[in-house]
């Protein structure tokens, strides 16, 4: 069946309907068995949809966007951003191989079908390799988290870890907290603890960690980032914190997204490093991108900072 144009207040049958899901099946042209479990991106809108898809842990991809109408959307267009996700081709729960593209039916209108209520946090990985040491930042994968990050609580073992600034919906980048009951105090000891994600919407299921012993160097902190507004890519930025290595600069590191770049000067409390080109997002100039800044130092890493502005000007 060919799919026609509707004017509002037209009902659209199940024959419609289903020549609508037969288009998106047409398109999909992947296999639908394989490793890899397809989350449910109903009711989400299309900016929460395409971030969960893309993340590294997900594996997946994609696909041909088109409203229930059959226009094809660009998930790209600021225009696009919020509409709603009614429907997904291969289906939730369905197992395929890793990035395999998801195909969308979205709504044609922002809003015009209301999101579903608030759900509970899911846990689906840890993205850091265990096990973990104490004090130092896990990146947690999943689903429902909180955008605002002070609104995830996260426990380990019934003991509070603090969540970084860069945390958002799919993502949360949390400091292994002191004080965990049977801790390992030595290295090479390890213990798996039960982490939980709560958000106003309910707590997740327990999701086991393995924790070590604290690391024996001292963990590297973000207090500040100069220029406050942001920078340019080529230009310097100046980050204050403490712990960094003073007497050689390249024991530092400073990770921007997918890029990491060598400090040109290094105190313990402050890196000077220039903004590297080839960061994810900034494809042409004008492109900005707001990311969250690590400092590696030793081996041991700082949490992210708040997301800091980046702009490529050529």
């Amino acid at each position: 069946m060919a799919l026609n144009k509707v004017n509002p207040g037209d009902l659209i049958t199940a024959a419609q309907w289903n020549a609508l899901v037969d288009a998106v099946s047409s398109f999909s042209g992947v296999a639908v068995t394989g490793p890899v479990t397809v989350p449910s991106v109903f009711g989400f809108t299309l900016t929460n949809a395409v971030a969960l898809l893309t993340l590294p842990s997900t594996q997946l991809v994609v696909g041909s966007v088109i409203d229930s109408l059959g226009n094809r959307i660009d998930p790209n267009q600021p225009s696009s951003k919020s509409l709603i996700v009614l429907n997904q081709m291969p289906q939730a729960g369905t197992g395929v191989q890793p990035e395999t593209s998801l195909n969308l039916v979205v709504t044609p209108v922002a809003g015009s079908a209301p999101p579903p209520p608030p759900q509970p946090p899911i846990i689906s990985a840890f993205a850091t390799v265990q096990p973990v040491p104490i004090t130092q930042t896990v990146e947690i994968d999943g689903q429902n988290f909180d955008p605002a990050p002070g609104n995830n609580q996260v426990t380990f073992a019934g003991v509070q870890g603090t969540v970084g600034g860069t945390s958002n919906r799919n993502q949360l980048f949390v400091s292994v907290p002191t004080g965990i009951p049977g801790a390992p105090t030595t290295a090479g000891q390890t213990l798996s603890v039960p982490v939980v994600v709560t958000t106003p919407a309910g707590a997740s299921s327990p999701s086991n960690l393995s924790i070590t012993a604290p690391p024996s160097t001292p963990v590297p902190t973000i207090t500040n980032i100069a220029p406050t507004g942001g920078q340019a890519v080529g230009n310097s930025i100046t980050i204050t914190g403490t712990n960094f290595d003073g007497t050689t600069p390249g024991n530092n590191s400073v990770i921007f997204l997918n890029i990491t770049a060598t400090p040109t000067n290094a105190t313990s409390t402050q890196l000077v490093v220039t903004v590297p080109a080839g960061i994810n997002g900034l494809n042409k100039a004008g492109d900005n991108v707001n990311i969250g800044i690590i400092v590696q130092t030793n081996g041991q890493q700082s949490l992210a900072s708040s997301p800091y502005s980046i702009v490529r000007l050529t």
